[in-house]
């Protein structure tokens, strides 16, 4: 029987992965007012993600903010402006 991997992501504070970290395997429609606009880096463990500037999962338009398992140590690399992300969601699973 093989195992099911959970979709997992750990998002930091600052670029680099510094400041303090979050590590989740579940899709939030707010992060949380704490949260809220300070995402720099994110490391993607396992699954694919999506990311959006508002709650409810909003407000990227028709260019989404999509990664996979990988080190993102700047945010804005990948294009996602820095200290924008509200909400997020595994939207598959998998390594």
């Amino acid at each position: 029987m093989a195992a099911t991997v959970v979709p997992e992501v750990v998002v930091f504070w600052d670029a680099n992965f510094g400041g303090e970290s979050w590590r989740t395997n579940l899709g939030y429609s707010y992060v949380g007012d704490h949260w809220n606009d300070q995402i720099s880096s994110i490391i993607v463990v396992s699954g694919t993600w999506q990311f959006w500037r508002d709650a409810n999962f909003q407000g990227v338009g028709d260019n989404p903010w999509i990664l996979g398992p990988g080190y993102y140590s700047w945010v804005e690399a990948v294009g996602i402006p820095n200290d924008t992300i509200s909400s997020f969601l595994p939207i598959s699973w998998g390594p």
